[in-house]
């Protein structure tokens, strides 16, 4: 038999399956993904392109497309993927209450929160008790645009104003801070490697 684990963590996964070699990173989903997912929990019909535009917004992230997708059909007579959608753009607030709303999935621990906001709260508190350098990076990242941010604009992002800078040990601990970031799949580099990305919605 075999045996899957999933985590959003790469040294949990790595210490489970007792190698890099073993642990297989999953992609974004893509427009097709997304919307088989968005089609699957939902009970009525949709209009596909707002759909889209659902996923976009959303960034593809199946928890937050299947609370999407519980708010719309609890409220089936009155919210259209359109009108979720509408009411997530009008404002952050507005956003964050949205994606704080528990979706209940019932293969999930009902003990545990289902919500994307508590997912990456929990995820965010555990980056700050392991490397609250790392968290740092994550919070002066928020600051930026999500996609396409130059590499070279983060490594002051927790230095202080003195003149004593080891630059060797600023590389380092960057590094390290990044691999954690990347470790929780918060943080993505591109292809060239100068660049990084995160999810729009962090």
């Amino acid at each position: 038999g075999t045996i899957l684990v999933t985590s959003r963590s790469m040294d949990a996964a790595e210490k489970l399956t007792g190698s890099h070699k073993a642990v297989y990173r999953i992609s974004t989903m893509d427009d097709a993904q997304g919307l088989q997912l968005l089609r699957n929990k939902l009970t009525g019909d949709f209009d596909r392109e707002a759909a889209a535009d659902l996923l976009r917004a959303l960034d593809y992230i199946p928890l937050a497309i299947t609370q999407a997708a519980a708010y719309i059909n609890r409220r089936a007579l009155r919210i259209s993927v359109r009108t979720y959608l509408d009411i997530m753009q009008k404002s952050d607030k507005k956003k964050g209450s949205l994606l704080n709303s528990d979706a209940g999935d019932l293969r999930r621990d009902e003990t545990v929160a289902n919500s994307v906001v508590t997912t990456w709260q929990v995820t965010f508190e555990q980056i700050r008790r392991e490397r609250p350098s790392a968290a740092n990076l994550l919070f002066f990242m928020s600051f930026f645009n999500p996609q396409g941010i130059p590499e070279f604009v983060l490594h002051n992002y927790d230095t202080d104003l003195t003149n004593n800078v080891d630059t060797d040990a600023e590389s380092d601990d960057f590094e390290d801070d990044l691999d954690v970031l990347r470790g929780y799949s918060l943080v993505s580099m591109t292809a060239t490697g100068d660049v990084c990305e995160m999810h729009s919605l962090v």
